[in-house]
């Protein structure tokens, strides 16, 4: 008896706690997808296989403290976000990472850090820009900041008005 995808997202011991409930929808989506593809005639018994070795996976990324940019941001929500990560790389590249045969925990470890990074500089540089653009179109500024980051109200490129025709 194959399970369904509602039983198997109810079964909390085969994922982290910091998996939300669509992201479990979608790498339990996946994850049956693969398993299909397998060799083993119990499809069940590779389904819980490949969540088991993904939750420890996902563990073993969570525990090791790393340093980042936004102290905003509390430990539960970096382990959040570092989950939905981890579970994405493992989701769409199952083969790669989850077969038993081959271990590329280093390419794992090298896509959780740039994905992390790039989470990291959108929640510190983008959304401080973004805030002070805000600030300033509130207050009716005309220009502000200075230097790189100068934001000057401009008149329309050639392109963009090409392209309004």
């Amino acid at each position: 008896m194959t399970l369904t995808l509602r039983q198997w997202i109810k079964q909390d011991a085969l994922y982290a706690t910091q998996l939300t409930k669509i992201g479990r929808v979608r790498f339990t989506t996946k994850i049956m997808r693969y398993a299909g593809t397998l060799s083993p005639p119990d499809v069940d018994t590779a389904i819980k296989q490949l969540l088991t070795k993904s939750k420890g996976l996902v563990r073993a990324r969570l525990t090791s403290p790393r340093g980042w940019l936004v102290d905003d941001l509390s430990r539960a929500q970096r382990n959040e976000i570092r989950a939905g990560i981890v579970y994405g790389a493992l989701g769409n590249n199952a083969a790669i990472f989850l077969d038993a045969t081959t271990a590329h925990d280093d390419l794992l470890d090298f896509i959780v850090e740039r994905r992390s990074r790039s989470i990291e500089r959108m929640l510190t540089v983008i959304a401080n820009l973004c805030e002070k653009i805000v600030l300033a179109v509130l207050l009716g500024v005309g220009g502000f900041l200075t230097g790189r980051y100068a934001c000057v109200p401009s008149a329309p490129s050639k392109r963009s008005r090409r392209a309004a025709q």
